[in-house]
């Protein structure tokens, strides 16, 4: 179970023991589907992608093993099995959407190291309007929680901002354990909800975007990305803020001597000034923001590209001094403890998705499905209420990688928008908010032990009930 301030890394280690049953399970139903896909008109490639996909998906979903050894044992089983070239198998691992992703997380790393987002949360915490005031400290805490999400990893985000939380909840309302879990929930929801804000602020909307990438039929840009987000994302955010509005008694301030159990360094208390490392590391940040937004919005700069546009900034962290300290802004040794895993993950992602395409696999599906989409709406709601319910008993990842590849090649079978239908299938991916296995923020905010299930359900239930409404809604208005 995890606990408060455990790191991403840790997230992963201690939630991913290997499972021998599931291992087992994997290859044997892969087999079964080979064989019965015999006279499905697939090509031998397309048969045996098609049994390595489903054994593939089933370990993601089961938890076999590490999310990433999955990934790479799927490469290495296309490889072997003839279904495409080592080459043409393992070139997605490469991809410049790797990269991207990989410089959002060196930027993501030097904000962490040097105290940036704590930094922030404390001076919000400082204000007048808010201290001292424990029910407008929780809103604030979970406003903030949401914006920094959008820029740092959401499950990074969630680790780095509960223990506020936590000692927000047991320090102030510790008479309620309602308003004790609605806290914590809060602020593992926001980092949720907030991750939607930008293309890389959750891991499903990294590969959903990246699978619709590799498919060759469209992409969508960082400013595009915006008009599908923001219109779930800020509504969604402020139902969030108003849930924690009710009013509850209240003990003490939130910057108040810390609980027991709970260190200094994890206490919201008076701020002090950010470190010179702390300004160039926000300063990097807000650079590759602005190259990102020029580059889809200023065509003369598209030559320079999304990837490189986020690659420069971050590998300046590597050469910017630090200022308070000798050495750069990041070593090596500090950038190492980036999620690694996730950058395996997607490019295992992108090449399964670029080979269910190159077999004839997801033109099958997707022609197969075609029926269903003589009702567009209805095709739309059933989608995006299959994607909510599946990420609530499965890995958002998993579910991701899974679907977003048929929903492609259903809407291209069908002349559908594909965007529309991939972003809502993204957004929706980070929406399952009932079950600790939903997202990695949720598994974090059941671990601190504040959380009862039954009171995860009934919260997560309503979250996702509006979340839903919403992406129908604006979806059906302004994209369909």
């Amino acid at each position: 179970m995890t606990t408060p301030g455990v790191s991403e890394q840790d997230i992963y280690e201690n939630n991913t023991p290997v499972r021998p049953w599931a291992l087992l399970l994997g290859p044997a139903l892969g087999l079964v589907v080979y064989l019965l896909l015999g006279n499905a008109g697939l090509t031998p490639e397309g048969r045996r992608l098609s049994g390595l996909a489903v054994s593939t998906v089933l370990w993601w979903l089961f938890e076999a093993t590490s999310p990433a050894v999955v990934g790479i044992a799927f490469a290495v089983g296309a490889s072997l099995t003839g279904v495409a070239s080592t080459e043409k198998v393992f070139a997605p691992f490469g991809s410049p959407i790797v990269f991207f992703f990989m410089g959002s997380f060196f930027l993501a790393r030097a904000i962490e190291e040097h105290g940036v987002a704590v930094h922030l949360l404390r001076r919000l915490l400082a204000f007048s309007l808010v201290k001292g005031r424990p029910g407008r400290a929780s809103r604030a805490l979970v406003g903030m929680t949401g914006v920094v999400s959008g820029f740092l990893n959401n499950t990074a985000t969630a680790a780095l901002f509960l223990p506020f939380g936590v000692a927000l909840a047991r320090h102030s309302f510790r008479d309620s354990q309602a308003s004790q879990s609605r806290v914590v929930l809060g602020v593992a929801y926001a980092a949720s909800i907030g991750g939607l804000l930008t293309t890389f602020g959750t891991a499903p909307t990294l590969i959903a975007l990246g699978l619709l990438n590799a498919s060759g039929k469209a992409s969508i840009s960082f400013v595009e990305w915006f008009s599908y987000s923001l219109p779930v994302a800020l509504p969604l955010m402020a139902f969030l803020i108003w849930r924690g509005a009710e009013r509850q008694p209240a003990h003490s301030a939130p910057n108040s001597a810390p609980p027991s159990g709970t260190s200094e360094s994890e206490q919201p208390g008076e701020p002090h000034a950010l470190s010179t490392a702390g300004r160039r590391s926000l300063a990097l940040v807000a650079v590759a923001m602005l190259l990102l937004v020029l580059v889809s919005a200023v065509p003369a700069l598209s030559f320079i590209g999304e990837t490189n546009a986020i690659l420069g900034p971050a590998l300046l962290v590597f050469v910017l001094p630090a200022g308070s300290r000798p050495g750069p802004l990041l070593n090596w040794r500090q950038a190492a403890q980036i999620d690694w895993q996730s950058l395996l993950l997607f490019g295992a992602g992108l090449s399964l998705g670029a080979l269910l395409f190159s077999t004839g696999v997801a033109q099958v599906l997707g022609e197969s499905l075609r029926p269903l989409a003589i009702h567009p709406f209805l095709f739309f709601a059933t989608l995006v209420l299959v994607m909510l319910l599946l990420t609530e008993i499965a890995s958002n990842t998993a579910s991701v990688t899974l679907l977003v590849p048929i929903v492609v090649a259903t809407c291209l079978a069908s002349d559908l928008p594909v965007k529309p239908f991939v972003a809502a299938s993204a957004i929706t991916a980070s929406l399952g908010f009932m079950m600790p296995v939903g997202t990695p923020p949720n598994a974090l905010a059941y671990g601190t032990g504040l959380v009862p299930m039954r009171r995860m359900i009934r919260e997560g239930a309503l979250v996702d009930l509006v979340g839903y409404l919403l992406v129908l809604a604006t979806f059906w208005l302004w994209h369909l």
